[in-house]
């Protein structure tokens, strides 16, 4: 294989990732209810938006229904499922990918190289890197939740354990707690509540916008608990307990791994200049030597 093959795939690569960072920008400023006056869209994003735009009714008709919940899981779990709908996302990643597949294909031309296999591969990773920075906001914003899920157990158990209700005591672990995926979620769900949602709706529509085990089991304790009449502080106490053991273990787990992750650098970097440093003496006298 030639070289032109893969820079043309990269320059396509390359010119697409600039306009999926300008995207996800764009879906951070936007209002997080779709209402009122919305803030310009960056260059990078107004010909693709547009196109995808006018592309994305056909796809909400003709995608399988069980692959748009699947997207829409996905941008609830990103924090994004308020900023865009599943069959925008689709057309968005479309859209990307005939623009890749441009690029490489112009690339392709000017390098005089083969053009159908380049073009296949800049659409297929240009369609690609949406989705992938999808997923890693996604598994960010999973980290950033059991990391100060504990904390907030912890909180929220004091404050019921005093005499507060539910609802209270998440409102004063909000007001306390600095900014946070976990935080944010906790306020949509007070807004629900407050808006005259059931709490227990509400807790559901919390589990499903975070969509992670922990969340679950503890969403799932508040609602056992309200249906069989159990004592809250208990049930919260346990559920801190747990999660706080989830995360020591989550932590020694970290700790194991760190020797084998270590041994990559040791290789490729400390142990070959320590070589050096050591052989260049033996060296110097083999050839005076000799």
């Amino acid at each position: 294989m030639s070289i032109e093959f893969p820079v043309a795939v990269l320059c396509a690569a390359a010119s697409v990732a600039f306009g999926v960072h300008a995207l996800f920008d764009m879906l951070a400023m936007r209002p997080t209810d779709r209402a009122g006056e919305r803030r310009p869209r960056p260059w990078l994003v107004r010909p693709v938006w547009r196109v995808a735009c006018r592309m994305a009714p056909a796809v909400a008709v003709r995608a399988p229904s069980l692959y748009l919940s699947r997207v829409a899981a996905r941008l609830r779990t990103a924090e994004f499922d308020r900023a865009i709908e599943p069959h925008e996302w689709v057309a968005v990643r479309l859209c990307y990918g005939l623009v890749g597949a441009a690029i490489a294909l112009t690339v392709a031309v000017l390098l005089e190289t083969q053009r159908v296999p380049v073009l296949i591969a800049g659409a297929t990773l240009s369609a690609w890197l949406p989705d992938a920075r999808l997923s890693a906001i996604g598994d960010l914003r999973a980290r950033g939740i059991r990391r100060e899920l504990p904390l907030y157990l912890d909180v929220i158990t004091l404050a019921v354990e005093s005499g507060s209700s539910l609802t209270a005591a998440i409102a004063m672990a909000v007001e306390k707690s600095d900014d946070g995926p976990l935080r944010r979620a906790l306020l949509r769900f007070l807004a629900d509540v407050r808006a005259g949602r059931p709490r227990g709706e509400a807790l559901k529509a919390m589990d499903d916008s975070l969509g992670l085990p922990e969340t679950t089991a503890f969403v799932g304790a508040l609602l056992q608990s309200e249906r069989t009449g159990a004592r809250l502080g208990e049930v919260l106490r346990h559920q801190s307990n747990q999660r706080s053991q989830e995360r020591f273990a989550r932590a020694e787990k970290a700790a194991m791994q760190a020797p084998v992750r270590m041994l990559g650098p040791l290789v490729l970097c400390i142990f070959p200049c320590t070589f050096i440093v050591l052989g260049f003496p033996i060296v110097v006298k083999l050839m005076a030597g000799f």
